[in-house]
């Protein structure tokens, strides 16, 4: 019967093995802190090593002197920017203010009239600039190089160097390297420094500069104002000759055009015609009374041919001709007459027939006089048509006369305003030229000096204080960066603090580095495990954090696994083994690590012990009934199996060894009396301590496992990957066996105190 094993797991973030997360990034100044004070001594090394070579240089390097001279750049108004701003298209401040006034300073121009007129072209200037030849002794060149030194250069004769213009660049854009130009805050002064390895002639060249500087000045300010006044009397004779040219061209366009205004209405073209449009449209009018007569008495007279007589005295003309409206009274007379009468006598009476000639007669002079009314007002409506064909002949003339009267009154209005505009112009600009003040308007800086540039009486550079503080502050500067970044690429676990956010698992303890020399004292200190060494007291304290696993059910079968070889797991599991027995435990330490196939003493050639030894011997006699469990207990044979190959170690714990194994390891490891062996281990041992071979390179601690109550994964501080150990943990999980927590070996003390002072150690 097979003792049932509880595997009680430890709850880790994540529902699945592959559910691990990456601790968030929290604390990061914290954490640069911790670098920093752990890396601290190899930051101050690099800092000092960096020094030597510094003040080798420092020391071959010439003594500099710096003078210092000021000046003072004011204006005497502000600019007002007015005749020669606006009229004359000039900027007066332009080239004018402080800021070109700096520049002007150091521009190539002042120092090149400066070497003119100081003659340094013959000074020591030119010794720093012509080509230097190697010193004599090769040997010394070799050294210097070796050390750092820059070479000692002998200078050479300025007529070998080359033409006077190559020299005089260079000399220019050496001074202009020396030179620094500032202004002073809050103020109009100008301090100007230069500095040379002679400190009379660097004193020289500022006041040099100085004083070259104020004649510019004053030669620029009178060239200005020639160049002023010969602009503002161009440019009156120019606004001059532009009036009289408007002027004469104005008299000359109303010579030939006869116009002497400009005006519309005032023009006798413009009253010709509103004379003939008046007249055209009268006579308009009246042919079209005359076609609306003419129309209606035609259509009169088709009426009263058709005896329509309710058209009657629709015209006054008609009804004023005495003839016409006599005739229309006989005929209706008449026609009524011959009415009464036909019906009485008939047609064919004489008297009807005499009516009837009569009436014929009547209408025949009825229609005469028609025609002749008719003939008329066509007659009136002709000379009407004809008058008005004349007169729009004359219309049109009229209208062609005064399009050209408007095209001259354009050109006369254009050359007018021209005129105009020209006389104002050059009213205004005399007016303003006689109000001008030039150099107020030209804002010309007024420039002193202040003070005079003395020879200074130290060194400027170079600065051995100074230079020595920046490469402190930039070693360390360079170097904390440095170590941040090579911790930050670092994926191997240093502290307790990675380990637990790298694992997110209970961190059960660390065991401190022994260095040192002394091998021999080394091993004494693994040993004894004494109370009261670094230790010792870590072999304690991971104790009691095994003990604490389980508060209520003291935890018995405990695997101790790391990633790979050499992390200290054997030592560990031995050492742990010595302090529980100290403390009055009884401690097997099963060492399941096959891989190593070390023959123990007790076990022989034969084979026959140690691990191996009991899944040989177990397999050999099968299920016998001597060895089946009786209730709780195992049976007498399969004890006596177990306990013959358990020796005793002189440090008090016990240990059942591999054994001498021809089989593979897992076979072993897979054998199904493990669970037999183990239930008689737990009731023969207070504490089971198990050494697997690494979990990375073999499946024996995962076959192993599964039988374990708890299993603690080792890591090796600076040694042991980050991934490597999130692999171990997944494999683990996967396996389905119950990780506890994490140690952490070789734990350098001194290098990490700063982290570990929040687990209480200083």
């Amino acid at each position: 019967m097979a003792f049932p094993v509880s595997h009680q797991t430890p709850h880790v973030s994540g529902e699945s093995a592959d559910d691990i997360e990456d601790p968030s990034q929290r604390h990061v100044l914290w954490r640069v802190w911790r670098v920093l004070r752990r890396r601290f001594w190899q930051v101050g090394v690099f800092v000092i090593l960096l020094l030597p070579p510094l003040w080798l240089h420092l020391l071959s390097q010439p003594h500099l002197y710096m003078a210092v001279g000021s000046l003072l750049i004011e204006h005497d108004q502000a600019p007002s920017g007015g005749l020669l701003a606006g009229t004359l298209g000039l900027d007066p401040p332009a080239g004018e203010d402080f800021a070109t006034q700096l520049h002007l300073l150091q521009g190539t121009v002042l120092i090149e009239r400066v070497i003119e007129k100081e003659n340094l072209l013959h000074s020591r200037l030119v010794d720093e600039l012509v080509p230097l030849s190697e010193p004599q002794q090769p040997w010394l060149s070799r050294i210097m190089a070796i050390l750092g030194i820059p070479k000692a250069m002998i200078p050479t004769d300025t007529d070998v160097s080359g033409e006077r213009e190559a020299i005089l660049a260079r000399l220019v854009g050496h001074m202009r390297s020396h030179l620094r130009v500032r202004p002073v805050k809050n103020s109009h002064m100008v301090e100007i420094d230069y500095t040379s390895q002679d400190p009379v002639l660097s004193a020289r060249v500022v006041n040099a500069l100085v004083k070259n500087h104020i004649e510019w000045q004053m030669e620029t300010r009178t060239a200005i104002m020639k160049r002023v006044t010969k602009l503002l009397v161009q440019r009156l004779d120019g606004l001059t000759d532009n009036l009289e040219q408007a002027e004469n061209a104005l008299e000359a366009f109303r010579k030939r055009s006869a116009l002497l205004t400009s005006e519309e209405k005032s023009s006798i073209e413009w009253q010709q015609l509103q004379a003939v449009n008046d007249e055209y449209s009268m006579t308009l009018a009246k042919t079209m009374e005359l076609q609306i007569r003419i129309q209606k008495l035609e259509d009169w007279i088709k009426s009263r041919s058709s005896r329509r007589p309710g058209l009657q005295g629709a015209d006054l003309e008609i009804e004023s001709s005495v003839v016409l409206n006599d005739g229309y009274a006989d005929a209706i007379k008449k026609e009524k007459l011959i009415s009464r009468l036909t019906e009485r006598k008939g047609e064919t009476s004489p008297i009807v027939m005499r009516l009837r000639k009569d009436l014929a007669k009547i209408t025949a002079n009825i229609h005469a006089e028609e025609n002749r009314i008719l003939a008329t007002e066509r007659q009136d409506l002709e000379a009407t048509q004809g008058r008005l064909a004349k007169i729009e002949k004359r219309l049109v003339q009229e209208q062609k006369k005064f399009k050209d009267f408007q095209t001259k009154a354009v050109q006369l209005r254009k050359l007018e305003r021209e005129a105009e505009s020209n006389r104002e112009l050059r009213d205004i600009f005399l007016k303003r030229f006689k109000e001008t003040n030039i150099l107020g308007d030209l804002d010309i800086p007024v420039i002193q000096l202040v003070n005079t540039a003395e020879p200074p009486g130290q060194a400027y550079s170079p600065r051995f204080g100074k230079a020595t503080l920046w490469t402190v502050i930039l070693g360390f500067l360079v170097g904390g960066l440095v170590v941040i970044l090579i911790e930050v690429f670092d994926p191997t676990l240093k502290t307790p603090y990675e380990t637990e956010r790298a694992m997110d698992l209970p961190f059960m303890g660390w065991i401190p580095l022994l260095s040192g020399n002394n091998r021999k004292r080394i091993l004494e200190l693994m040993r004894s495990c004494s109370p009261g060494t670094a230790y010792g007291e870590a072999l304690q304290g991971i104790r009691t954090s095994l003990m604490m696993i389980h508060v209520h059910e003291p935890v018995k079968a405990i695997m101790i696994v790391s990633c790979g070889v050499g992390d200290g797991r054997t030592e560990l599991v031995r050492g742990l083994g010595k302090v529980c027995a100290l403390d009055g435990e009884r401690v097997l330490v099963l060492d399941a690590d096959f891989r190593k196939l070390a023959k123990q003493v007790d076990a022989g050639d034969s084979g026959d012990g140690g691990l191996f030894g009991i899944i040989q011997r177990l397999d050999a006699i099968g299920e016998g009934a001597n060895l089946q469990m009786e209730g709780d207990k195992p049976s007498v044979g399969l004890r006596e199996i177990i306990m013959e190959r358990i020796e005793k170690t002189p440090e008090g714990y016990y240990l059942l060894a591999p054994g001498l194994s021809g089989a593979h390891p897992t076979k072993i490891l897979s054998s199904p009396h493990w669970p037999q062996i183990m239930r008689v281990l737990r009731g023969e041992f207070d504490r089971i301590l198990v050494d697997t071979p690494p979990v990375l390179k073999f499946t024996d601690a995962l076959l192993l496992g599964v039988h374990m109550e708890v299993v603690i994964l080792l890591v090796k501080s600076a040694v042991t990957h980050k991934e490597h150990l999130l692999t171990a943990r997944k494999r683990i999980f996967l396996s389905r066996t119950p990780l506890a927590g994490v140690i952490l070996t070789q734990l350098d003390m001194k290098k990490h105190r700063a982290e570990l002072r929040e687990y209480g150690y200083s």
